[in-house]
C-alpha cells in the first residue's frame, strides 16, 4: 500500500513538471515578437496595438490609439535600433486609410504618414541611435485618415512593434541608396479569365554597399485591387476579372527599402484585353519639390478614364488623382485606368520640412502681410485698377498694374496662382516657382492712401508653357554588353534638367546628354521648372556581360571518302537560347589567333545552331568561336589540321 502511495507520489510529480515544460514553452512559443537580438536594450511600454472601434477616439480625430514605449540603451556604447510592424491584421481597412507618427523624446522621428507609403515591410524607423545608459521615449500613434471610407464600426488593424538592434557599421549612417530588384519576366502581365499564372520572381538583388543581399531575402505580398483599395490576398487567382499587385521589397544593412512592382490583369475576353492595349499616358506634377515647404500636393493626370486609388483624390471627369503628402516620400503606386490597363508610378519628395517639435495648433499668429480688404472711403473718388501680362516663362508671369492714380497707391499685393504676395511699393511684379502644364489665376490689389481702403482688378488667367516628359533611348533595342543612353529634353527657358541611375544621387545638366550603361538599371529624368516636374523612368533589363559556357572546348573531325567533316558540342548560355547561339569557323596560320581574327579575317563560314563544318580544309589551325545574342563571346581550343 505504502509503495502504490509513493507511487502516486512520484506520478503526480513527473505531472506536474511536464505541466510545467508545456506553460514555458508555450510563453517562448506565442510571446509577442518585440525583444531585441541581446540584452543591449530594455523595453517598457504597450508593445501591441490595435484599431477596433470608435469608443477610442473623438469626432475629431477619428480612430486614435497611442502607444508608449520606453527604450533604454544598457550598455556603455553607443547603440542603434530599428522599428517594423509584425504580425499585422488588417479588417475592412486599406493601408491608405491608416496614418501613423512618431515621436522620439518629443520629437518627430516620423511625421504623419499613411501606411501604404512604408511599403510591405513596414518598416518605422531605419537606424534611431541612442546613447550608453541612456532611454528613449517613443510615442507612436494610429489613426484613421479624415479621407477614408472605412466603416469605424467594423474596421481594425492589430499588431506587434518589432524592435531590432543594428551595430554601428551596420547602421551606416552614410548609406541612404536603396537596393534594385530586378524581375524575372514582364513587370506588367496581362491574361485571359482562367489561364494559368506562376510568378516568374526576382532575378536579381542589388546594393551600392550591402553585399549580403540575395533574392531569398526579397518578401513578395499579393494585393487584389478592389476599387480603390488594395487587400491583401494569399494568391492571384486567374478565376475572376480582375487586377492584381505584385509588390517585392527588401531591406539592406542601412535601412533603406529597395522596392519592385508586377501588375497581372485578368481579362474577360480577348476584346477587352486588346482594348486595354492602347497607350496610356501619366503625367505627374508637384506643388513645389525645390523650396523647403510643410507638404506638397502631387497631380497625376491621365490620357484615360481612372479609377480611384485608396487616400487619393479623383476628378470628376475622372482624368486625374490628387493628394498631398506632408512627410518626405519614394514609393510607387499603381494607377489603373477604367479599360483595366494600369502603368506604374513613382512619387519621390524630398522637401518637405521635418518638424523638430510637436507642432502647437493654439498659436493664433497673424501672417506677416495680412492682405488688406477695408471698404474704401465713400467720400474719396474710388480707383480703376487693371492687370497686364507683360511677358511669361513656363514657370513665371510677369504682371503689370495700371491704377487711374498711381500716386495714391500706398502698396500693391499681387496674386500668382493661388498665393498672395507681400506688399510692395512697385506697379510691376514677377511671379516666380510657378506649376508648369497649368492654367494660373492672376490679380492684384492696391492699397489707398486716402481713406485706406482697396481695389481689385479683374483676374486674369494665364496657361503656362506645355512642357512634354524627356525622352529616355537606348542606341540598341536587344541584347548587348553595353548600351549607350541618350536623354532629349524639352527646351524650356530656366528649367533644370536632372538624371539618376537606380535612385542614386541626381546629375544637373544644361541640356540632353548621352552616357554609356554597362548593366541593368532604371534611369529616371526630369525637367524642374518653377514648383514642379515632369518626370520619365526607363527600365534597361536586356544588357548582358557572361560570355557563353563551353562544357568541353574540343573539336573532333570524321571522314566519308573524300568529305571530312569537323564538329564541337554546343554551348550554353544564361540568356540566350541553345537554339540561338552564333557560331564562327575560322582557319588560321598558328595556333595564336584571337577571337576577333577569327570572326574577322581568318573566318571560313558562319551560322546559327551550327555545330559542325564539312569541306575542305587546307592545313592549318581550325577555330570555332560561338556567340551570344549579346555579343559576349567564347572560343574552342583550335584544331590542327594535318
Amino acid at each position: 500500500m505504502k509503495n502504490r502511495k509513493k507511487y502516486f507520489k512520484i506520478l503526480a510529480l513527473l505531472l506536474l513538471i511536464v505541466g510545467i515544460g508545456f506553460v514555458v514553452a508555450g510563453f517562448l512559443l506565442f510571446a509577442p515578437k518585440s525583444q531585441l537580438v541581446d540584452a543591449t536594450f530594455e523595453i517598457t511600454g504597450n508593445q501591441t496595438f490595435s484599431l477596433k472601434n470608435k469608443k477610442k477616439l473623438n469626432d475629431e480625430e477619428g480612430i486614435k490609439q497611442v502607444n508608449t514605449i520606453q527604450i533604454k540603451n544598457v550598455s556603455s556604447d553607443t547603440a542603434y535600433y530599428r522599428l517594423t510592424l509584425s504580425d499585422v491584421k488588417m479588417n475592412n481597412v486599406s493601408r491608405s486609410d491608416i496614418k501613423v507618427a512618431i515621436l522620439k523624446n518629443g520629437e518627430f522621428v516620423l511625421r504623419p504618414v499613411t501606411l501604404d507609403t512604408l511599403s510591405s515591410t513596414y518598416l518605422l524607423l531605419t537606424k534611431q541611435e541612442i546613447t550608453a545608459s541612456n532611454t528613449d521615449k517613443l510615442e507612436i500613434s494610429f489613426w484613421l485618415t479624415d479621407e477614408s471610407n472605412a466603416d469605424t464600426s467594423s474596421a481594425s488593424f492589430e499588431g506587434n512593434f518589432y524592435f531590432r538592434k543594428i551595430n554601428a557599421s551596420e547602421a551606416n549612417l552614410e548609406d541612404k541608396v536603396a537596393p534594385v530588384i530586378m524581375l524575372n519576366g514582364d513587370y506588367q502581365v496581362k491574361l485571359l479569365k482562367g489561364s494559368e499564372f506562376t510568378d516568374p520572381g526576382v532575378a536579381v538583388v542589388t546594393d551600392n554597399v550591402d553585399n549580403s543581399l540575395t533574392v531569398d531575402q526579397v518578401k513578395t505580398t499579393y494585393y487584389r485591387v478592389n476599387g480603390e483599395k488594395q487587400e491583401v490576398v494569399d494568391q492571384i487567382s486567374t478565376a475572376t476579372v480582375g487586377i492584381y499587385i505584385i509588390e517585392y521589397s527588401i531591406v539592406d544593412e542601412a535601412g533603406n527599402e529597395g522596392q519592385a512592382i508586377r501588375t497581372v490583369s485578368i481579362f474577360e475576353n480577348q476584346e477587352s484585353l486588346d482594348a486595354s492595349n492602347a497607350e496610356m499616358t501619366l503625367d505627374v506634377s508637384y506643388s513645389n519639390l525645390i523650396d523647403p515647404v510643410e507638404s506638397v500636393t502631387v497631380t497625376i493626370t491621365s490620357s484615360k478614364q481612372l479609377l480611384g486609388l485608396s487616400g487619393w483624390i479623383l476628378s470628376e471627369d475622372m482624368m486625374s488623382i490628387t493628394k498631398t503628402f506632408t512627410s518626405n516620400v519614394n514609393v510607387m503606386y499603381v494607377v489603373v485606368a477604367a479599360d483595366g490597363s494600369n502603368e506604374l508610378v513613382t512619387v519621390t519628395i524630398d522637401n518637405i520640412l521635418e518638424a523638430e517639435t510637436v507642432p502647437d495648433d493654439s498659436s493664433d499668429e497673424s501672417p506677416n502681410t495680412p492682405l488688406p480688404t477695408a471698404t474704401p472711403d465713400a467720400n474719396v473718388e474710388p480707383l480703376s485698377v487693371s492687370l497686364a501680362i507683360s511677358s511669361q516663362t513656363s514657370s513665371s508671369v510677369t504682371l503689370q498694374a495700371s491704377v487711374s492714380d498711381p500716386s495714391r497707391v500706398q502698396e500693391y499685393y499681387y496674386l500668382c496662382g493661388y498665393t498672395w504676395s507681400a506688399a510692395t511699393t512697385n506697379s510691376s511684379y514677377t511671379c516666380n516657382n510657378l506649376s508648369i502644364n497649368t492654367s494660373l489665376p492672376f490679380q492684384v490689389r492696391v492699397v489707398d492712401r486716402l481713406g485706406g481702403g482697396s481695389y481689385t482688378s479683374d483676374t486674369q488667367m494665364v496657361t503656362l508653357q506645355e512642357v512634354t516628359k524627356p525622352v529616355i533611348t537606348a542606341n540598341i533595342t536587344g541584347w548587348a554588353t553595353s548600351k549607350k543612353i541618350t536623354i532629349t529634353y524639352p527646351e524650356v527657358a530656366g528649367a533644370t534638367y536632372q538624371y539618376r541611375v537606380d535612385e542614386g544621387a541626381w546629375n544637373t545638366v544644361s541640356s540632353s546628354t548621352t552616357f554609356d550603361i554597362t548593366s541593368n538599371c532604371i534611369i529616371e529624368a526630369r525637367v524642374l521648372s518653377g514648383t514642379s516636374e515632369v518626370f520619365e523612368t526607363f527600365y534597361e533589363t536586356m544588357i548582358d556581360t557572361i560570355a557563353p559556357t563551353i562544357s568541353d572546348g574540343q573539336i573532333s573531325f570524321s571522314q566519308t571518302g573524300e568529305i571530312i567533316s569537323h564538329f564541337w558540342n554546343a554551348a550554353t548560355d544564361n540568356v540566350t537560347d541553345a537554339l540561338q547561339l552564333k557560331y564562327y569557323v575560322c582557319l588560321a596560320p598558328t595556333s595564336s589567333f584571337s577571337m576577333d581574327d577569327c570572326v574577322g579575317q581568318y573566318l571560313l563560314g558562319s551560322g546559327i545552331e551550327m555545330t559542325s563544318y564539312s569541306g575542305y580544309v587546307p592545313f592549318g589551325y581550325l577555330g570555332v568561336v560561338v556567340e551570344d545574342a549579346a555579343g559576349n563571346r567564347s572560343m574552342y581550343n583550335p584544331f590542327l589540321v594535318q
